[in-house]
């Protein structure tokens, strides 16, 4: 609970939040990355059988895990001229998150 208005507060180590940024991604930076709208990697992703993980509407955003996009084939799918980068730091991840919101 934070001492300034009683809400309970979830305190998440760094070392999850850098396993996480390791093992998954969401749809928005994702799209962000390849340059491309998020409908167009969705539909990418869901032709190839890349399930989200963990269930969507149990947390409220669509997350990947970036084996399973590299499995599929669909990892470096990008228009050209493009470049694609593999690990946002955890600064880039909130940024992004905070524009797409």
């Amino acid at each position: 609970m934070t001492s300034v208005n009683r809400c309970p507060t979830a305190v998440v180590p760094i070392e999850e939040v850098e396993r996480f940024e390791q093992e998954l991604v969401s749809l928005f930076v994702l799209a962000k990355q390849r340059g491309r709208h998020f409908r167009a990697v969705k539909k990418e992703l869901d032709t190839a059988g890349v399930k989200p993980a963990p269930d969507p509407d149990q947390i409220g955003a669509t997350y990947h895990r970036r084996r399973e996009i590299a499995a599929k084939g669909t990892a470096n799918r990008q228009p050209a001229g493009k470049g694609i980068q593999v690990t946002y730091t955890y600064a880039q991840f909130k940024a992004a998150h905070r524009a797409g919101s």
